[in-house]
Order: structure tokens, then sequence, then C-alpha cells
């Protein structure tokens, strides 16, 4: 017949798997950041060597980022991000029927322009 473990053993059991679960855990987190590190240099090679490639200068990279154009216009304005005729495809497996119509925005009126204040 065996003897059964006393609570004090299991506890002491349960303690030493904790402790090493936690020292597992503090080497995953430590891996995790050298990882990230890493990550983020290799971004931002691979972004020099666009930039690079693009022989993009300094000031045009501010403009770039700032989102202005040398004219001073946007790239983000509403009618750049519009893209006309394009719909986004069914995913859900089912095809479109032929009676369906598709809905197509009206586009905006030009020479109207939104003023500010």
């Amino acid at each position: 017949m065996s003897r059964k473990k006393s609570n004090r053993t299991i506890l002491e059991e349960k303690k030493r798997a904790y402790r090493a679960n936690q020292r597992v855990i503090a080497n995953a987190y430590q891996e995790n950041e050298t990882l990230e590190e890493e990550i983020t240099a290799g971004e931002n090679l691979e972004i020099v060597g666009i930039i690079r490639k693009h022989k993009i200068g300094l000031d045009n990279l501010e403009q770039i980022m700032q989102g202005v154009l040398p004219a001073g216009e946007s790239l983000f304005s509403e009618e750049k991000d519009k893209t006309e005729g394009f719909t986004l495809p069914d995913f859900s497996g089912k095809t479109r029927k032929k009676s369906e119509k598709k809905t197509e925005t009206k586009p905006k009126e030009e020479g109207i322009e939104d003023e500010e204040v």
C-alpha cells in the first residue's frame, strides 16, 4: 500500500512548479523584447532602402510624412481616396444574382468646395 503525500509536500511541489513557470515566462518575455527590437531594426532598414531607392530627400520626405504634395495639395483628400468602379469581392461563398444591381455613389459636384472658416 502506497503512502499518501502530505499537504505540505504537495504544496512544495506546486510552489516549485510555479517558480519554474515564472522563469519560463520571464525568459519568453525577454526573448520577445529582443525579437521586437530586431523586427523594428529590420523594418527601419526596409524603410530607409525604399527612401533611397526612390531618391527622396529629407525635405521631400518630411512633406510626404505630413501628407502634403509640393504644390500644397493634400495627399489624403476625400476625392483621392475614392476609387471609382471598385466593389469589394463577396467572400461569403455566395454568388451575386444577375437581377441584383450594383449601387453606385453619386460623384461630388465639381467646382463646389467646402469653405474654411
